[in-house]
């Protein structure tokens, strides 16, 4: 037994006498004279130029670092600046016993303050790949096997991102990344990952990432994000794809996670590929509730006479990606208490094209788009909808004005289609036909002068002098039917409103595409009037832009209205008293029915 102790102690002394000399060795070695050997290597491997600006070190110890001070790597030649990357200090460790045994791997591998640039040209070509191509003729290099990492380091990193064929333009600055990996560094696997202080801005969207930890789980990664998007807090937490996976974009990964953004919460179940040409994205999103009123307000626009945008809808954004997406949202909530309940969205995106159908509970009854497209490049326009069951006076309830409307069923149907690349010209070239009505309802009169401004009330009080004398108005009917050709909505009596004392109807046409509106209103007295006011209330006209329409006199209304009162004269007044009785036999609905029906007679 004394031998034995003898001899193991015998061999801890020469191995510490071996390990001794090699520390020696190392210490005083000059790892400088090896600059040329590493530039020589990068080159071969990638026909860039490497460059070493400053000093390598070598610190010794059980864990010997090699320290490499001032690195450039070249770019691409087409490439926006001349260096792809340049680094201030590289600093790998690796452990020297396992090296002894021709075992080598970087337990640490850090970067500090690295400057990163990578692009993509408009042909397609990435700065980050290296083709055979590109490897440097004439040197010889010796194949060695994989490189073991355990932990990279990133310390105040500037990176940015260029793609010439989507136009996109990305820059962040990060304090410090913090990532564990096992495996070979050209295919690892990331264990755990851990970043602070990400400042991006993409396009004018700014993020900053307080905290962002990422840890393995069966089959996953538990991920922890804290961060804010354009001035909104944002948090994400839930289980994503492997890493490792989705660094390398090798498929498709889910994406189940639990998300604030500012006002609003709402849950993810995703599958998001990017691995080929055309990323996507297919699953669900789901919330109980979204208060769209929690919004900032919008910035004011500058003063315009214009409605619709000339701006150039950006189409090319349809074709970035592929989505097939269902949106859930137990209730949506426009403006004060006016909210869409049971909201169902399927959204697709499939080559430039994107179909919204949508359902959803209104005021009572219900509202669907069987389709709503938008397609690229050209710009086609498609909206199929339709709404009924609907009540007015549940809308104004939940609009908080209880008492403007009792009643009134409302009911509405929409096709349309148009093309264009601006707002403006989709208005512009609009085919299509526009219905909708309401039926039996009571009308509080000092609530519409209330709600109505200006325009509104000196249009009714044109139309109907009955405002100021009477609290409510008994509407029985009331219906808008527009027929849309090139950008124009005309219409022959297809706009009518009925009440127990007035019949309203219109005629005329509204030019999208100019902005501007030309309709001739007409009401009749229908019982308890004089025959005078009968017919001297007939002559409404309401033109100009749609931003700013004017009310005034028609005149050829007018003098159809003199003609008829001459006419009274030349047969003692019994031409107006055959025209009222006719008037009044009408059913009150006849007008409301004329005009939904108005466009198959031909006219």
């Amino acid at each position: 037994m004394k031998k034995i102790g003898l001899i193991a102690g015998g061999i801890v002394i020469v191995v510490f006498a071996g390990i001794f000399r090699i520390f020696i060795v190392l210490a005083t070695l000059d790892v400088n004279q090896y600059k040329g050997l590493i530039e020589e290597q990068a080159a071969a491997a990638t026909g860039r130029t490497l460059t070493i600006e400053g000093d390598m070190d070598l610190s010794v110890s059980l864990s010997p670092a090699i320290v490499i001070n001032g690195v450039r790597f070249q770019n691409a030649e087409w490439g926006s600046r001349p260096d792809m990357a340049v680094i201030e200090r590289v600093e790998a460790s690796i452990p020297l016993i396992p090296a002894l045994f021709g075992n080598i791997s970087v337990t640490r591998l850090a970067l500090v303050s690295p400057d990163i640039l990578l692009e993509r040209n408009a042909q397609g070509q990435a700065n980050w790949e290296f083709g055979a191509e590109d490897a440097a003729e004439g040197v010889e290099t010796e194949s060695s096997s994989a490189l073991a990492v355990s932990a990279i380091e990133l310390d105040d990193l500037v990176f940015a991102f260029k793609d010439a064929q989507a136009g996109t333009d990305l820059s962040a600055a990060l304090e410090r990344l913090r990532v564990n990996i096992s495996g070979d560094l050209t295919a690892p696997d990331i264990d755990r990952l851990n970043l602070s202080g990400l400042k991006a801005t993409a396009d004018g969207t700014e993020i900053e990432v307080t905290s962002l930890t990422m840890s393995p789980v069966s089959g996953g990664t538990d991920i922890d994000l804290q961060a804010v998007l354009d001035g909104e807090e944002v948090t994400a937490k839930g289980e994503i794809g492997a890493l490792s996976n989705i660094i390398a974009m090798n498929g498709a990964f889910p994406a189940k996670l639990d998300v604030s953004f500012g006002p609003f919460a709402f849950a993810t179940d995703l599958m998001i590929d990017a691995s080929g040409a055309r990323p996507s994205l297919t699953g669900s999103i789901t919330a109980d509730e979204i208060d769209l009123t929690a919004l900032p307000p919008a910035e004011e626009e500058p003063d315009s006479d214009k409605l619709f945008p000339s701006d150039p809808i950006p189409m090319d954004g349809l074709s970035a990606a592929d989505v097939e997406l269902d949106v859930s949202v137990g209730k949506l909530i426009l403006q004060k208490k006016l909210a869409l309940t049971n909201l169902k969205n399927k959204v697709t995106l499939k080559n430039g094209r994107l179909t919204n159908n949508q359902s959803a509970d209104l005021g009572g009854g219900s509202m669907t788009s069987d389709v709503i497209t938008l397609a690229a490049p050209a710009g086609t326009l498609t909206i199929k909808a339709s709404g009924s069951g609907m009540q007015a006076q549940n809308i104004a309830r939940d609009l908080e004005a209880t008492d403007i409307i009792t009643q009134g069923p409302l009911d509405f149907n929409v096709d349309l289609s148009g093309s264009g690349t601006s707002v403006a010209a989709m208005m512009g070239s609009l085919d299509g036909a526009i219905v909708g009505g309401m039926g039996e309802g009571r009308i509080r009169n000092d609530a519409i002068n209330l709600a109505g401004a200006d325009f509104l009330s000196q249009l009714l009080g044109a139309i109907n002098p009955f405002m100021e004398q009477e609290e409510f108005t008994v509407a029985q009917c009331a219906v808008i039917n527009l027929r849309v050709q090139d950008g124009v909505a005309r219409t022959e009596k297809g706009i009518a409103f009925v009440s127990d004392r007035i019949e309203i109807t219109s005629s005329g046409k509204i030019d999208f595409g100019q902005e501007k509106l030309d309709l001739n209103i007409r009401p009749k007295a229908k019982e308890g009037l004089g025959i005078g006011m009968g017919k001297l209330t007939q002559m409404v006209k309401v033109s100009g832009p749609l931003s700013s329409p004017g009310v005034g006199i028609d005149a050829a209304g007018a003098v159809r209205s003199l003609g008829s009162i001459a006419g009274a004269f030349a047969t003692g007044g019994a031409s107006l008293l055959a025209e009222g009785a006719l008037e009044r036999g009408q059913s009150a609905d006849d007008a409301c029915e004329a005009a939904r029906t108005w466009h198959l007679a031909g006219n």
